[in-house]
């Protein structure tokens, strides 16, 4: 939600990273344009390649990938 919650504070009691270290990465077939959404442990991330990729949070371990077909390639 928007600034964290209903009163919009910002504040959030999630523990957040203390460096600016890089955890790990993944490559994926193509170009990513939007932000990562996580959840659960899980970040979900979408890219050019028409896959949705379904990621640990914690490792970057791929947990599963589902191909997609763009709208503008079904007509």
């Amino acid at each position: 939600m928007f600034r964290h919650g209903l009163a919009h504070t910002g504040y959030s009691t999630s523990t957040g990273p203390t460096t600016n270290r890089t955890l790990w990465s993944y490559k994926t077939g193509g170009w990513v344009d939007s932000n990562p959404t996580v959840a659960n442990g899980t970040v979900f991330v979408g890219s050019n390649d028409a896959n949705v990729y379904a990621l640990n949070a914690l490792t970057g371990k791929l947990l599963w990938a589902h191909e997609t077909i763009a709208l503008s390639a079904r007509a």
